[in-house]
């Protein structure tokens, strides 16, 4: 989804920048940064990928649930210790990684609306110095990286549950 996320960002800050100085400068700069930058993680990351996590999950309560409820209360026990001492080894595992990714991503989206608040900005200059090409080469190249990262972190909350399913 991520990754989704980051090629529809890049696509639409293409599309815009393609459509020519007039059009360009008749475009709120607000909108531009904010569709860029959120419209389509908030799209593709937090609710398509919700949705598609809360349905695996009531899929799998209920399974879990129709399980437990035939098996007998001594594995039903030790079920419970497994899963909760598997789930605190991973909480502690997954916290430092989980600091390392949100601070990349931090700082990539900081250089990310950097990169096109200049471009916003200088887009005059990027026109007439024809460099303008270069430049979305540049910006999508860091919405790519910024995918990776955003789809590392959505999936860390996830791992715990795939390894405890294992």
């Amino acid at each position: 989804m991520s990754r989704i996320a980051a090629i529809r960002s890049s696509e639409y800050l293409n599309g815009v920048i393609d459509r020519g100085i007039e059009k360009f400068e008749e475009t709120n700069r607000q909108t531009i940064r904010f569709n860029a930058l959120f419209g389509s993680q908030a799209i593709f990351n937090s609710i398509l990928g919700s949705l598609t996590s809360l349905a695996s999950d009531v899929f799998l309560l209920i399974l879990m649930f129709c399980l437990i409820t035939l098996a007998s209360p001594a594995i039903s026990v030790l079920s419970i210790l497994i899963f909760t001492s598997a789930s605190l080894l991973l909480h502690f595992m997954q916290r430092k990684r989980a600091f390392e990714v949100g601070s990349q991503a931090r700082e990539m989206q900081i250089q990310l609306d950097s990169e096109i608040s200049q471009a916003v900005e200088g887009y005059r200059e990027l026109h007439v110095g024809n460099k303008l090409q270069a430049k979305k080469i540049e910006i999508s190249s860091l919405f790519i990286q910024l995918g990776r990262l955003n789809a590392e972190m959505s999936t860390l909350p996830n791992l715990g549950k795939y390894f405890i399913e294992i």
